[in-house]
């Protein structure tokens, strides 16, 4: 929004206000003048600075309680009582201007009065939708346009004959999902069985077999070795007592040849 727009909804604003004694809200007067919410808050904000006392506040204060950190209120207060309303609350999620009003009158801080306008404005509102609906068959439906938003955007109404080669399209595309579901369907169900709880067992066994198969191997190994290892232990003590005979054969052998 620019400048100019600012000042010129502030200037409408003090004429509905002082002149039409109105209660205007932030939500009546973003759907007035088709501007987002918050830039409605903004507006009335600098309103309320600009006027000062010729204006009241009614503020929307929204947070966590100090005497319960896990009670989240949301209140509508004067501001006379902001600041000790501010003050009971740990921690504040929201502050804004909720709504302003003549300072001649007494400050509302009653929702369903607050809102008033806003219900009247809305009701009209969707009254005047029902009428051009009726009027133009649908063709002049603001919801379908979307002139209910500040979002804008194109829009283009299809006649039942100009919709015709879409629902073509769209069957014909339901057709070859439906049959890339049914190619993919026999994929998975295969998957399925494979992975069916009597597969699985299967499997688990098949598992258990083999491990067990590998560790007799492995126990028959090792048995063969260590026996292998005592019959060459028990071969090397046998052959000691032969070595010590020949050995004193030798020495008598050689003891005669010196006599």
């Amino acid at each position: 929004m620019s400048c100019l727009e600012a000042e010129s909804l502030l200037s409408d604003l003090k004429a509905i206000v002082h002149d039409e004694l109105k209660i205007v809200s932030y939500k009546w007067l973003a759907r007035q003048y088709s501007i987002p919410s918050n830039f409605a808050k903004q507006i009335l904000f600098k309103f309320v600075e600009g006027e000062g006392a010729k204006v009241k506040a009614v503020y929307l204060v929204s947070g966590f309680l100090k005497e319960d950190s896990t009670q989240h209120v949301v209140r509508l207060v004067d501001a006379a009582d902001l600041a000790s309303c501010c003050s009971k609350l740990e921690n504040q999620t929201s502050i804004h201007v909720y709504s302003v009003m003549p300072a001649e009158t007494n400050p509302i801080t009653d929702p369903a009065r607050l809102c008033a306008e806003d219900t009247a404005q809305a009701r009209h509102f969707y009254n005047s939708i029902i009428k051009e609906g009726a009027l133009s068959n649908g063709s002049a439906d603001v919801l379908a346009k979307n002139t209910c938003s500040s979002v804008r955007f194109s829009t283009s109404i299809l006649t039942p004959a100009q919709r015709q080669p879409q629902q073509q399209q769209q069957l014909q595309e339901q057709q070859r999902q439906q049959q890339q579901g049914a190619v993919s369907g026999g994929q998975s169900s295969r998957r399925r069985r494979q992975s069916s709880p009597s597969n699985m067992k299967q499997r688990n066994r098949g598992k258990r077999q083999l491990t067990r198969a590998r560790r007799t191997a492995a126990t028959t190994a090792a048995l063969w070795q260590h026996h292998m290892q005592r019959q060459r232990q028990q071969q090397q003590y046998q052959a000691r007592p032969r070595q010590l005979q020949r050995q004193q054969h030798q020495h008598q052998q050689q003891q005669q040849l010196q006599c």
